[in-house]
């Protein structure tokens, strides 16, 4: 099932709003291509879209987060090294896997991955510094 964007995960910011719109849209591709075996190759440029473009919006919230003086700069800033990280490392495992023997259990399992990268992080964690963009 695909994730939707609803009001209530707006920050409030126009330019974060829309990476955050994005970067679902592009989890939503990913996850498309695992549930259809749509082809490795489809799967890694995907990644790799979600990988540039993720690095891309993280540049952009610290300089927000910098801009706007929020106190949990520093660890925001770790929690995304590791997303990023962990990104490479699921990108590392379509690499060696053929997505025709990827297990069901897998493709779920990277598919679970995605949706807490975005969800677990986006949602809650960047949701810690919305009451900074109104002050």
């Amino acid at each position: 099932m695909p994730i939707l964007w609803r009001p209530t995960m707006a920050l409030g910011d126009a330019t974060i709003d829309a990476d955050h719109e994005l970067l679902i849209d592009l989890i939503n591709e990913i996850e498309t291509t695992l549930h259809a075996s749509g082809g490795k190759a489809t799967l890694a440029a995907s990644l790799d879209q979600l990988a540039v473009y993720g690095k891309e919006h993280f540049e952009r919230e610290e300089s927000l987060m910098r801009r706007i003086g929020y106190p949990g700069l520093a660890a925001h800033h770790q929690a995304h090294i590791e997303l990023r990280a962990q990104l490479g490392t699921l990108r590392g495992k379509i690499e060696s896997a053929s997505l025709k023997d990827l297990p069901a259990k897998e493709a779920e399992g990277l598919a679970a991955l995605l949706r807490h990268w975005l969800l677990d992080h986006v949602f809650r964690e960047d949701m810690q510094f919305k009451p900074f963009l109104k002050g």
